[in-house]
């Protein structure tokens, strides 16, 4: 521990199985030498400044973007529709490319995420969820992963409709 307060954790293994939950974890990797060989901090703080820059690029050019990254928003200041706001994203992405399975090729979704995703706003008996009357049964919150696992895969589906946007505008050029 330093005087800061901030910790350091170092790990050493041969063979290990281990299952973590909690919140994000930084791991920096470094060599024998000391030589920083992996920080997953800085890939992600990298990969942030490039998407917001890649944002900030075509939102201006393309509304269904905005239209995507309000919906977003709307999701995570409004607890009670979360998962309602979260499904608009796919929606809006199926609009976009004509269907579902087109969007899916075309921004490189798997399946299993897509469908997800329908599943946790539409199927489960959520009280954040689209369809709260239809399973006929007691509703329940959304648990914390559940909710985490539904922002994950829009956060990617938008990631990914960005990265299709400046993949197109660097053909025209």
């Amino acid at each position: 521990e330093h005087p800061d307060g901030h910790r350091d954790f170092y790990l050493e293994a041969e063979s290990l199985s281990m299952r973590m939950t909690m919140g994000q974890v930084d791991i920096q990797v470094r060599d024998k030498n000391g030589n920083v060989i992996a920080d997953t901090k800085q890939d992600r703080i990298a990969k942030n400044k490039m998407l917001a820059e890649l944002t900030s690029e075509h939102a201006s050019r393309d509304e269904n973007l905005g239209l995507l990254l309000r919906s977003f928003n709307a999701a995570m200041h409004n607890p009670n529709n979360e998962l309602v706001y979260l499904y608009e994203i796919r929606d809006r992405l199926s609009n976009i490319f004509g269907n579902g399975t087109t969007a899916r090729f075309e921004l490189s979704i798997a399946r299993e995420n897509w469908s997800r995703l329908g599943q946790l706003c539409n199927d489960e008996p959520l009280r954040q969820g689209r369809h709260r009357g239809r399973t006929g049964g007691e509703l329940r919150d959304a648990t914390q992963a559940e909710l985490d696992e539904a922002r994950g895969i829009a956060q990617t589906m938008i990631e990914k409709y960005i990265q299709y946007l400046n993949a197109a505008s660097s053909e025209i050029l």
